[in-house]
């Protein structure tokens, strides 16, 4: 009962929410503003607080998480597609850790505005970026092997070509000319006879 009463009072709530990310650029700053306003304004409201007090059953509560999807669901979504969320993660995961992380959020004693964003930046963000994947690193040791080859052979080929124009200028002067294309009498590399 008390989630029934708590979700209908929670929709102005989500109309704010949603008023306030569509005044952020990015699909951090929009979850961050969500959750720092969650902190300081759902433990306000009596029924609302009486639901966080029921943690780990309102919190999993499907119509609780189908409030939550219809604030944070299209950011995600949108953060997916552009490859800022991870994608290795089903949608309705993480918005049942964004869930959680509310809740935590409203019910810590410290529930100031620095707390909320300190908590998102620390934790809830680092959750949601796209994480280097582990079955990569061997690919990835693989590429940069390649690469650092690479680099090698082409520092040996500057040093070679280096030592050619050296031996050639410091053996005659002269003789460095025909390299240029010239014919080594005074016409300074054009070709001229």
């Amino acid at each position: 009962m008390v989630v029934q009463v708590g979700l209908l009072r929670a929709q102005r709530h989500v109309e704010r929410a949603q008023a306030r990310m569509a005044e952020q650029d990015d699909v951090f700053s929009k979850i961050e503003d969500v959750l720092v306003y969650a902190a300081r304004e759902l433990p306000r409201d009596p029924v609302i607080a009486a639901l966080i007090a029921q943690h780990s059953a309102s919190a999993r509560h499907p119509d609780t998480q189908r409030v939550t999807a219809t604030v944070s669901g299209p950011v995600l979504l949108a953060g997916q597609r552009a490859g800022v969320i991870r994608s290795d993660v089903p949608v309705a995961d993480l918005i049942e850790f964004l869930t959680e992380q509310t809740y935590l959020a409203a019910e810590d004693p410290k529930r100031s505005e620095e707390a909320a964003r300190l908590r998102f930046r620390r934790f809830v963000m680092p959750a949601l970026q796209p994480q280097w994947p582990v079955v990569g690193t061997e690919e990835l040791g693989t590429a940069l092997e390649a690469a650092s080859d690479a680099i090698a052979a082409a520092g040996r080929a500057v040093a070679r070509i280096r030592g050619s124009v050296s031996a050639g200028v410091s053996a005659d002067t002269d003789s460095a000319v025909p390299l240029l294309g010239g014919n080594g009498v005074g016409d300074h590399g054009h070709g001229a006879k």
